[in-house]
């Protein structure tokens, strides 16, 4: 089910540009994440307990004390110099410790999504501020300049996952929105149904979101 124009101009508010493609996932079609790390260690459910728009939100919680990644988002077909942005949404009511959550990435290929050819970084920003309802980053999407060290061509967005392992000791994330270069070739996939189609922007420029 599609969501109303409103809440697509809520959750997708990095603006349109003429140099990038912008898309949006909410976990309407009851997705999860595209993979994690490590192997175990993380639960990821789709549910309708919290949501920022919509009915549903992907809920992680930390089953180990390894820092778990799910992975969110893979912008495929990049080459060195280009330009992703990321941000979403996180439900935290934990404003000085755990659960939490950040955004964080890593450089794979374009082939297998659960490649991991080195660390992409991010912000230092952690779900929680504001209590409730927040964007991770906290003030602006997280900009990654795409300079990998070997082969890679694709850019996989993490949701880094804290905390202990006890009942409820989860955090909600909602609401993505990814950036990437407006050409033939580059694909963001989300999680979802349609996992692994991607979309591919070679015939279309602007703002696309993946509710449904």
């Amino acid at each position: 089910m599609k969501k109303m124009l409103l809440v697509f101009v809520i959750a997708c508010f990095i603006a349109p540009s003429a140099w990038a493609l912008t898309m949006c996932y909410g976990w309407e079609d009851l997705g999860t994440i595209l993979g994690q790390y490590p192997a175990t260690g993380l639960t990821a459910t789709n549910v309708t307990t919290q949501a920022h728009t919509g009915l549903h939100s992907l809920y992680l919680v930390r089953t180990s004390s390894s820092t778990t990644q799910g992975y969110v988002a893979w912008v495929k077909g990049l080459t060195t110099g280009d330009v992703i942005t990321g941000i979403f949404w996180a439900y935290d009511t934990t404003a000085a410790g755990n659960p939490s959550a950040r955004i964080w990435a890593h450089y794979a290929n374009s082939t297998d999504v659960m490649s991991s050819l080195g660390s992409a970084s991010g912000p230092a920003d952690y779900s929680g501020v504001p209590l409730g309802w927040g964007t991770v980053p906290n003030v602006a999407a997280y900009t990654w300049t795409f300079a990998p060290a070997g082969a890679a061509d694709a850019l996989i967005i993490e949701v880094r996952s804290y905390g202990n392992v006890a009942p409820l000791n989860g955090v909600w994330i909602d609401d993505i929105t990814v950036t990437a270069p407006d050409r033939p070739g580059v694909e963001i996939v989300f999680p979802g149904a349609g996992y692994p189609s991607a979309v591919d922007n070679s015939t279309w420029g602007g703002i696309k979101s993946l509710y449904r």
